[in-house]
C-alpha cells in the first residue's frame, strides 16, 4: 500500500479546465482580497468573475486607462457593470514609459487607501495567451516567454508597486502545477489562444470580452497593440 503521496492517484492524470477553475477559485478564498486590478480583458474579468462568485460583494475594481476612449476603461466599464461592483479608472498620460505607468497607478491606489489588490499577471506566459504562442506553437517557444515573466514583468511589478501588497492568483504553486500537465495543444492551436481560459470564461463573462483583441499596455492601436 503506497502511504506517501496520498493523492499519487492524481499523478499523470488529464486535466480539465474545471480542475483550474475549482483551484482558482480556492486560491481567491484563501486570498480574500476585494481588489482587483481590471484590464477589461478575459483574464483580469475572468478573476472578477471568481471574485464574485466566492467572495461576493464588495469588489472593487481598477483600471490603468489613458482616456474613456481606450479599449481598457470602454471593457473594464462593461465587465464591472455586467457583475455590479465598483469601479475606479484610474488615468495615466499615453506617452508614459511603462515602468512609470506601474508607478503611477500603484501610487494612485495608496493615494486612494488601498493596501492590496489582486492582479492577473503570468496567465499570459502559462496559459499561451500571447499571439507568438499562436504562429509558434512550439515547446521551446513556450518555455521562452515563462523564462521571460520574471525578469520582464514581475521584477519591474515588485519594484514599482511600492508600499501596495500585490497578490498573484494564476501564478499560485497550484494553479502552475496543473497547467503544466496540460500539453501546448490543448493550451493553443491555429484558431485560438489560452483555450483554457476561454473554457473557463465562456457562459460567465460578457462574450465581447472573451472574444476582445489583445492590447499592448495602455495602447489602444490595433497595428501596435498586437503582441
Amino acid at each position: 500500500m503506497i502511504k506517501y503521496p496520498q493523492k499519487w492517484k492524481e499523478i499523470g492524470r488529464k486535466i480539465d479546465p474545471a480542475d483550474i477553475g475549482a483551484v482558482m477559485q480556492r486560491v481567491i478564498q484563501k486570498l480574500n482580497v476585494r481588489n482587483l486590478s481590471l484590464s477589461g480583458g478575459i483574464d483580469s474579468t475572468l478573476l472578477l468573475y471568481f471574485m464574485k462568485k466566492i467572495l461576493g460583494d464588495p469588489i472593487s475594481c481598477y483600471t490603468i486607462s489613458c482616456d474613456e476612449k481606450h479599449p481598457d476603461y470602454i471593457h473594464a466599464k462593461m465587465a464591472t457593470e455586467f457583475f455590479g461592483v465598483f469601479f475606479h479608472p484610474q488615468f495615466v498620460k499615453e506617452e508614459m514609459a511603462p515602468d512609470e505607468i506601474v508607478a503611477t497607478f500603484y501610487k494612485q491606489l495608496s493615494n486612494l487607501g488601498v493596501r492590496e489588490i489582486i492582479a492577473g499577471d503570468g496567465i499570459d506566459e502559462f496559459a499561451c495567451g500571447y499571439y507568438s504562442h499562436e504562429k509558434d506553437r512550439s515547446e521551446e517557444n513556450y518555455i521562452s516567454w515563462i523564462r521571460r515573466l520574471n525578469p520582464e514583468h514581475l521584477v519591474p511589478l515588485n519594484e514599482n508597486s511600492g508600499a501596495v501588497s500585490v497578490y498573484l492568483p494564476y501564478l499560485s504553486p497550484e494553479v502552475i502545477a496543473l497547467f503544466s500537465l496540460v500539453p501546448l495543444s490543448e493550451k493553443v492551436d491555429s484558431y485560438r489562444r489560452k483555450r483554457i481560459i476561454v473554457a473557463l470564461a465562456q457562459g460567465n463573462i460578457p462574450d465581447e470580452i472573451v472574444n476582445r483583441w489583445k492590447y499592448g499596455f495602455c495602447d489602444a492601436s490595433h497595428d501596435k497593440g498586437k503582441i
